[in-house]
């Protein structure tokens, strides 16, 4: 379980204008920002993100909430994934409640890793078969320096009989455990190539045979540190040779990445031993926009294709440039960059098939548009795949695409192929209170300016009035002054469950119409106000059980204290 301190943290740390103008086409519209909803259609913009209080409103459809929100609805995460997104975003790792068992377990499998990471390395320029291989394959050595390529000599205990504890090893997916309780090495004679997570630590290895085992390449099982559909080969490698990825290229083996990487192109990944997944979809299309997959243009190559393309229009938003390079038969990008060398492989890429165009290939195969019944077969082939596809613009210029096939008007073409799905987002018509009184005034106030706080410090006296709203209004002073950065969406996210939640979500939505300055005056004014009617309240209450012989040592305490204050009113 991931604490609530940290989610709070985490929302003050993060900008929500950064979270959603790479999603969202977004303009300024004076302290907000503007756009198109991204969770229903429209044309007239009603999406308002507001920076000042961390928060997003659609006044069209209700959708509501913070960056966190934003991102579970829009990259459709759930909400542990999308902690990991924000915190990937400014830099932290993401802790566990009573996960302190967790962690030292991790700690040890990532050291172990390390110990073993370094074992293959040593090997690797001791043995001369592996170094001969790579330099058959023409792998420079600046390529196994940079990728910290290793070797896993033949044999059963080159690990086993070194690292301790085995248990560790074995947790960490080094070694085979048999049902008697003996281990052997799980990699053996095979080049190794080192896995790493986004903060470069290595997690897997992943092996390729250097003699005839059938098993081409060997990975490493998922472990505690290791999870195949979150992470790509080369995806730390390349975000630390490049600034910014202005592509990310998804070739199918480790060495295509390399040699990739050896003729310059440093922004290529392969996935894990696996098909392309709508996590590893998500995970690249957080890194760039434009995601080029690149496949072997025999039987098989054509089929990984159109599982990517599934893939892709499962998860497809606008803004993704998702393209199709299709290899010669018997070629793999290692070959072909040592046949027409960088030049040719860049221009391949230039020319690599769009999405749409894949698709409407796809849809188009097997069907003589020729004829009336070619054409009707077309549309309804469309309407089934364009049904779940979330992305307004490839939507509407697909639809032009499918007008220009059929032969038909937009219009009969909308109505054959059924209009864009909408999302199932949280959508609850929050309105701002008709009624404010003067706590929820201040209440609106803090959450638009939490400065306020700064400027009143009686929380306790506050606190002790019974008028409706103060006892809010003091835990909330109370929170502001405990975390003085927490701004309104991170405060409001702290009485997520709770019942004051809706109520806050409302008064966030309040405009004070005034600047900080006015609004810290009026915010003290009312506090003042509020404490000065509690302690009258509560000495009139002291001076009645005075008079009827009811009052207390406690109470007469207290009646002294407030005599006291009272003499001195500028307290």
């Amino acid at each position: 379980m991931i604490p609530q301190d940290f989610i709070d943290d985490l929302l003050a740390r993060t900008d929500i204008v950064e979270v959603i103008r790479p999603r969202v086409d977004l303009k300024r519209a004076g302290r907000e920002w503007k756009g198109c909803c991204p969770f229903h259609n429209e044309k007239t913009p009603s999406f308002h993100v507001v920076p000042h209080k961390q928060f997003y409103h659609c006044f069209g459809c209700g959708a509501h909430g913070h960056a966190l929100r934003f991102v579970m609805d829009f990259d459709r995460l759930d909400f542990p994934a999308a902690v990991e997104v924000l915190a990937g975003m400014v830099g932290v790792e993401v802790p566990r409640r009573g996960g302190d068992a967790g962690a030292a377990r991790n700690k040890a499998l990532y050291a172990i890793l390390d110990r073993a990471h370094a074992r293959f390395r040593e090997q690797l320029t001791a043995d001369s078969e592996a170094m001969r291989y790579l330099d058959k394959r023409g792998v420079s050595a600046d390529m196994i320096q940079r990728f910290e390529l290793g070797f896993a000599p033949p044999g059963w205990d080159f690990l086993s009989a070194k690292l301790s504890p085995l248990d560790d090893a074995d947790n960490a997916g080094l070694v085979v455990r048999k049902d008697d309780g003996k281990v052997y090495d799980r990699f053996r004679n095979r080049l190794m190539f080192p896995i790493r997570d986004p903060r470069g630590r290595v997690v897997a290895f992943g092996g390729r045979t250097l003699d005839d085992d059938p098993a081409k390449y060997l990975n490493s099982p998922e472990t505690p540190v290791f999870h195949k559909g979150a992470m790509a080969y080369g995806l730390y490698e390349a975000k630390q040779a490049n600034a910014s990825l202005d592509q990310v290229i998804v070739v199918e083996g480790y060495m295509d990445v390399i040699a990739l990487a050896q003729f310059g192109f440093t922004q290529a990944v392969a996935t894990l031993g696996t098909a392309t997944s709508s996590d590893h979809l998500r995970l690249l299309s957080r890194q760039s926009p434009r995601i080029v997959f690149c496949f072997d243009g025999d039987a098989a190559g054509l089929r990984a294709a159109e599982r990517a393309l599934d893939v892709c229009l499962s998860v497809l938003t606008d803004g993704m440039n998702i393209r199709f390079l299709f290899l010669p038969d018997g070629e793999d990008p290692d070959s072909l960059l040592h046949r027409d060398g960088a030049e040719g492989f860049q221009q391949r890429l230039n020319d690599a098939t769009p999405l749409s165009q894949r698709l409407l290939e796809r849809l188009e195969a097997r069907l003589d548009l020729s004829s009336a019944e070619g054409r009707a077969a077309l549309l309804n082939e469309a309407k089934k795949v364009l049904a779940p596809i979330d992305a307004p613009a490839f939507r509407a210029l697909m639809m032009q695409s499918l007008e220009q096939r059929a032969g038909l008007s937009g219009k009969a073409v909308n109505e054959l192929v059924g209009p864009a799905p909408e999302r199932e987002v949280q959508r609850r018509q929050i309105q701002a209170p008709q009624r404010m009184t003067p706590v929820r005034r201040a209440i609106a106030l803090l959450l638009t300016y939490p400065r306020c706080a700064e400027a009143f410090s009686d929380v306790e006296g506050l606190a002790a009035s019974s008028v409706a709203g103060a006892a809010l209004l003091s835990e909330l002073l109370d929170r502001v002054h405990e975390h003085p950065h927490m701004h309104c969406a991170a405060l409001i996210n702290s009485y997520a469950g709770r019942a004051e939640h809706e109520i806050l979500e409302r008064l966030s939505l309040v405009d004070p119409e005034i600047d900080e300055e006015p609004a810290i005056i009026e915010f003290v004014a009312t506090c003042e106000k509020l404490r000065r009617e509690s302690r009258k309240s509560e000495l009139e209450l002291l001076l009645d059980a005075a008079r009827h012989g009811r009052l207390d040592e406690d109470g007469k305490a207290r009646l002294k204290a407030l005599n006291q204050k009272r003499e001195k009113p500028s307290e």
